[in-house]
């Protein structure tokens, strides 16, 4: 278990991150009066594509773990390591796993050369949107007799809606802390958080639905629920979403730049709230990197 956790939430983490890396660019910045300004707008798109590289160096860090532990799972213990790494690049699983990592350094090229050159995000999305069917492929959507079509769209709308939730939150303080120690201003945390409310509700709507249909799919027959392994980690995992939910509607009518009789305080206890936010957000990372691991109890 402790495996999957350490070589699963690197390779969601990163997902999560490139996405929320795009997600500001495309949603947030500037979208807002107190943002539009261009100088401001610039410094922030600079500050979402350097958070972008850093998802893509966890991605790249994450996919590596993720064939390392296929491959030991993988190999023949008496063939050397490259015979049984070439056998495994030669499956379906290796060709997907094998574009991905393609993929996920040309994003990593593609943010950097974003930070100077705005045009390079119109590259850096497609390759978000591309590498967010990974898990779909090579995970339990993939392996489904019936409705696979259906099953793998169903999730890679999940991990988009994931990213775009958790990595939008993420986004917003990371180009808050970003701003606020370049130029000392601190005037950027309220309108973020306004532009990307509705955005994270959008998400959230859809992030529900596709996990209905997929836990409606791959729920084993109720009697059956007590004693899978994959239903209780399912289980732990809307928890945790309800808990993130929770705390994110408590920011949200806490924390408004409407309610805040002192600014300073104001925007703080909103950063501090938020950071936690974040930080339960990372069991539902987890908790996914186990479920992923785990079959569902067939009926």
């Amino acid at each position: 278990m402790t495996l999957d956790v350490v070589t699963g939430w690197p390779l969601f983490a990163g997902l999560v991150v490139v996405t929320g890396a795009v997600t500001a660019r495309w949603f947030l910045i500037g979208g807002d009066t107190a943002l539009s300004d261009p100088v401001r707008r610039d410094i922030h798109r600079s500050d979402a594509a350097r958070l972008g590289g850093l998802g893509s160096a966890l991605l790249i860090a994450g996919l590596a773990m993720f064939f390392a532990r296929q491959l030991i799972e993988f190999r023949d213990p008496w063939s050397p390591w490259l015979a049984d790494a070439r056998l495994l690049m030669g499956t379906a699983w290796g060709r997907t796993w094998g574009v991905a990592a393609a993929a996920s350094i040309l994003l990593a090229a593609a943010f950097a050369a974003a930070r100077r050159r705005p045009a390079f995000w119109w590259l850096a999305q497609p390759l978000v949107v591309g590498l967010s069917a990974f898990p779909a492929l090579t995970g339990h959507a993939a392996g489904s007799v019936d409705r696979r079509s259906l099953l793998i769209a169903v999730d890679i709308l999940h991990v988009a809606s994931a990213g775009v939730w958790i990595g939008g939150l993420a986004a917003v303080l990371w180009v808050d802390r970003s701003f606020r120690r370049s130029t000392g201003d601190t005037s950027t945390l309220a309108p973020l958080v306004a532009a990307f409310s509705p955005v994270a509700f959008a998400a959230v709507l859809v992030l529900i639905a596709t996990g209905t249909v997929s836990s409606y799919v791959h729920l084993p027959p109720i009697d059956r629920v007590p004693f899978d392994p994959w239903s209780r980690l399912l289980a732990a995992k809307v928890v945790a979403v309800a808990a993130v939910l929770a705390l994110g509607f408590h920011n949200l009518r806490t924390h408004t730049a409407a309610s805040w009789p002192d600014r300073g305080q104001g925007e703080s206890n909103l950063r501090r709230s938020s950071l936690v936010e974040l930080l339960v957000a990372q069991f539902v990372l987890i908790i996914t990197a186990l479920l992923v691991r785990t079959g569902p109890m067939s009926g």
